[in-house]
């Protein structure tokens, strides 16, 4: 794997870590009143941090692989566009329950769902893009329903279901729900591990995805741990070890891509490559530094003062 894949790699793993966190927190704050306040505060850093990583990787992408726009444009438009709508609704209705005076409830389980469909659709494209699922001849066509419903793609979801729920839980502390945390994240890495291992590895793999899956396997296992013995470092530790473990899932499937595709074919192999990795190794540290920022001011700093209630 070279310096550029790595990165491109690094970058998802990076937004899929925050993203996972927020899935947790939107189905948390669907059952678990007591905490939605506290979780609320939370939500606008986290989504500024993944959604300007999201932005950096798309852009990442397409200069590191321009030869997958093609693809991407004639088969993952539609439910891209889908994703979007719900984008758009998450947004709204999160604005709505933070700043008007009506009953927050509807509005907070509208967001909610919005952010968890948005999960599954992004979660279905990054299946279909691994294994092939779905896709029409020449790559130029998705059946959604087909994609949809791979065994794999269900797997995938189900086991980031779990992990979103036991990250969120260790993020906040939730003394009351350390036992569940732990055990979704055990069964979710044991079905994370069954999809990339038995589904996934039927499709393709490298000659590196065992020792991939082991250590992957390990990192995971010790975010589990961190959930339930240490919850003062849990959120930390949690946060690292999920993007390792991201990380190294995502380098058991290189090469290959919409199934058995090399994805190399679609490099940037011209001149320009150079320059881009030092562009985005540059532009990485910057959004980097800017994470450290965001994570001290939300996290470690003491609570700023509550906003006044416009109805006082």
């Amino acid at each position: 794997m070279n310096a550029l894949a790595i990165l491109n790699y690094s970058i998802l793993a990076a937004f899929l870590s925050m993203f996972v966190l927020e899935v947790g927190i939107a189905m948390l704050m669907l059952f678990k009143d007591s905490y939605s306040a506290r979780m609320r505060r939370y939500l606008m850093p986290i989504w500024e941090l993944a959604g300007t990583t999201a932005v950096f990787y798309v852009v990442n992408l397409i200069a590191t692989y321009p030869g997958m726009l093609n693809v991407i444009g004639n088969a993952y438009m539609a439910p891209l566009l889908i994703a979007a709508l719900f984008l758009l609704l998450r947004n709204a209705f999160l604005s709505y329950s933070a700043y008007s005076g009506a009953e927050l409830k509807a509005y907070t389980a509208i967001y909610s769902l919005s952010t968890i469909a948005i999960a599954v659709i992004a979660l279905t494209v990054l299946s279909s893009a691994a294994t092939g699922s779905g896709l029409g001849p020449a790559l130029g066509s998705l059946d959604i329903a087909a994609a949809f419903l791979s065994p794999f793609n269900i797997v995938l979801i189900i086991g980031t279901v779990l992990v979103a729920l036991s990250f969120a839980i260790a993020a906040f502390e939730m003394d009351d729900l350390r036992g569940v945390g732990a055990g979704a994240a055990l069964f979710g890495i044991a079905l994370l591990l069954f999809g990339t291992y038995f589904l996934l590895g039927a499709v393709q793999l490298s000659g590196q995805s065992s020792l991939a899956r082991i250590a992957a396997a390990a990192a995971l296992a010790m975010a589990a741990l961190f959930c339930y013995k240490r919850k003062r470092v849990a959120k930390y530790a949690y946060a690292i070890l999920l993007f390792i473990g991201i990380l190294l899932l995502e380098a058991e499937q290189y090469p290959y891509v919409f199934g058995n595709v090399d994805i190399t074919s679609y490099a940037n192999n011209s001149g320009i490559a150079g320059y881009e990795l030092v562009i985005t190794a540059v532009g990485g540290l910057l959004l980097l530094a800017s994470v450290a920022y965001l994570v001290y001011s939300v996290y470690l700093k003491k609570e700023p003062a509550p906003i006044p209630s416009s109805k006082a």
